[in-house]
C-alpha cells in the first residue's frame, strides 16, 4: 500500500524519476515494477540505464529483488506486492545477460529463481502468475466480448478505466486479460472466423488506443509481423495473415510513428503482392516523414512543433482514406465476421530460463525484431 500510494504521488508531482535513484534497493525495484506495470516507466530502458549508473551492485540488488519474488509461496509476505508477467520477464532477461560474471552465491540464487518460475509453470501453467479470482473476472469480461455483449468500442472502454484505475486488483485484471490475449496467439489459426475477426480488432485497438506499450506494444507488432508473413494462398495460413491485415487496419493512423516496423512491413513479400495499395502507403508514409523531421529541426528554434504535428496526423488519415478507397477489393472480414476467400549463458540453465520466460509470456515462437526497430 505504501508503495502504489508512492507511485501515485511521485506520478501527480513528476517527479518519479528522482525518487527511485533516491530509494532503497527494495523500494526502489518495486516502485519501478509498479510504474511499469501501469505503463509509466520503460522497464528495459531504467534497467540498462541504471546498471550503467550503479553497476554491480544494482545487478546484485536485482538478483535479491527476484529471489524475494519467487520463493516458495509458503515463504512469502502475504502483502508482497504482484510482479507482472512482463516485469517478470524483463528481469529476468536482464539478469542473463550478467550470468558469465556471477559468483557461485550469485549462480546459485539465478538457479532458484528459474527453477522456482520452471515449476510454477509445469504445475498450474503460463497464467499462474494470477489470482483465481482475477483469472475468472479476466475470463467473465472475454467472455462478455465473445459473445456480443460488450462491443469493441465498449471492449476497449473497459481496458482503459481497468489500466488507469488506481485500485491495484483493477490493474491486475487488466495485465492478466492483455497477458492472455497474447498467449492466445498460438491458437488463433484455430480459431472460428467470427472469434478470430473480433480478436483482430480488440488486437488492433488495443495498438491504436495506445493500451499498450514499451514491451507489451513490441510484443504485439511482432505478432501482427509474424502474422502478415505468412503466405496468404494457402488454406493453413490464411486465416493467420488475415489476422494480421484486419489487426494492422485498426491502427493505421498510427504508423507513421514507427518509420522502422513500416520498413519491416515492407520487408514481407506476402504485402508486396497482395496490397500494393498498402505498399504505396506505406512507402509515401516513409518518405514524408523524413520531410516531416527535417522540417522538425527546423521547428525546434521557432516553436512550431505543434504545426508539424498537425500536419503528420492530416497527411496520415487523408493517405489512408486514399488507399482503403483504392483498395476496396482487399481481403478482409465481413460485417458478420466470417473471412472473405480469396547468448553465451550455460546450456542448462539458458533452456531452463527460456521455459521459465515461457511462463510469463509466450516470446520464443517469433523471432527477435532487430534493435530499435520500433524507434522512430
Amino acid at each position: 500500500r505504501e508503495r502504489r500510494w508512492a507511485l501515485d504521488v511521485c506520478q501527480e508531482l513528476k517527479i518519479l524519476m528522482e525518487v527511485l535513484k533516491l530509494s532503497s534497493y527494495s523500494f526502489m525495484l518495486d516502485l519501478a515494477s509498479l510504474a511499469a506495470r501501469r505503463e509509466y516507466l520503460n522497464l528495459e530502458k531504467w534497467l540498462a540505464e541504471m546498471m550503467h549508473e550503479r553497476g554491480g551492485l544494482f545487478v546484485t540488488a536485482s538478483l535479491d529483488f527476484m529471489d524475494d519474488k519467487f520463493k516458495p509461496s509458503d515463504a512469502r509476505p502475504s502483502n508482497q506486492i504482484f510482479l507482472s508477467p512482463d516485469s517478470a520477464q524483463v528481469f529476468l532477461q536482464f539478469l542473463l545477460r550478467f550470468q558469465e560474471n556471477f559468483g557461485e552465491q550469485e549462480q546459485s540464487q539465478l538457479k532458484r529463481i528459474v527453477a522456482q518460475m520452471s515449476s510454477l509453470q509445469s504445475v498450474h501453467g503460463t497464467r499462474n502468475a494470477f489470482a483465481a479470482d482475477v483469472e475468472d473476472e479476466a475470463n467473465a469480461n472475454f467472455q462478455s466480448i465473445y459473445s456480443g455483449q460488450q462491443s469493441i468500442g465498449d471492449a476497449i472502454s473497459m481496458l482503459t478505466k481497468l489500466k488507469n484505475s488506481q485500485n491495484e486488483r483493477d490493474n491486475e485484471v487488466f495485465a492478466c486479460m492483455i497477458h492472455n490475449l497474447f498467449d492466445e496467439y498460438r491458437f488463433f489459426r484455430e480459431y472460428p472466423d467470427k472469434e478470430l475477426c473480433i480478436t483482430a480488432q480488440l488486437f488492433g485497438e488495443l495498438v491504436q488506443n495506445q493500451l499498450v506499450s514499451s514491451v507489451t506494444l513490441s510484443i504485439a507488432l511482432r505478432y501482427i509481423l509474424d502474422a502478415l508473413s505468412k503466405p496468404p494462398d494457402q488454406p493453413k495460413t490464411y486465416k493467420m495473415f488475415t489476422f494480421g491485415k484486419n489487426a494492422l487496419e485498426q491502427f493505421m493512423t498510427r504508423l507513421h510513428e514507427w518509420p522502422k516496423f513500416c520498413s519491416h512491413l515492407l520487408m514481407i513479400p506476402n504485402i508486396r503482392q497482395s496490397f500494393p495499395a498498402l505498399v504505396q502507403y506505406l512507402e509515401s508514409t516513409s518518405a514524408n516523414q523524413r520531410q516531416l523531421n527535417r522540417a522538425g529541426e527546423a521547428a525546434d528554434a521557432s516553436g512550431g512543433h505543434g504545426e508539424v504535428n498537425a500536419i503528420a496526423d492530416s497527411y496520415a488519415s487523408s493517405n489512408i482514406l486514399n488507399m482503403l478507397q483504392g483498395n476496396s477489393s482487399s481481403q478482409s472480414f465481413d460485417s458478420h465476421g466470417s473471412m472473405k476467400q480469396p547468448n553465451t549463458t550455460s546450456a542448462a540453465t539458458a533452456a531452463a530460463a527460456a521455459a521459465a520466460a515461457a511462463a510469463f509470456l509466450t516470446l520464443a515462437v517469433l523471432p527477435p525484431l532487430p534493435s530499435g526497430a520500433l524507434a522512430p
